[in-house]
């Protein structure tokens, strides 16, 4: 019998890329952001928001409970004022 100890030298790769989980509509009303997809549904309070960052791409919302959301969408100066302006009420 005998054992063979070694050490492997190998290393870790990681990707990062964009995967799409759903298509729907992104919906903003006075009091809550609603993502309605074809396959899931989310509804996040406003005052369940933390923050969001905006993207030439989109939007990430920042929960104070629960995960982050992505969007990858096309949001103009005007909506994301709205955005804005609605969040900060």
């Amino acid at each position: 019998m005998y054992y063979k100890i070694g050490v492997y030298g190998g290393r870790r790769l990681t990707e990062e890329k964009t995967v799409t989980d759903d298509v729907g509509e992104l919906i903003l009303t006075n009091k809550k952001l609603s993502f309605i997809g074809e396959r899931k549904s989310v509804t996040t309070r406003f005052s369940a928001i933390h923050d969001v960052i905006y993207y030439d791409d989109g939007i990430e919302v920042q929960r104070s409970n629960g995960k982050h959301l992505t969007f990858i969408c096309d949001l103009d100066t005007a909506e994301q004022t709205l955005m804005s302006r609605a969040l900060s009420e």
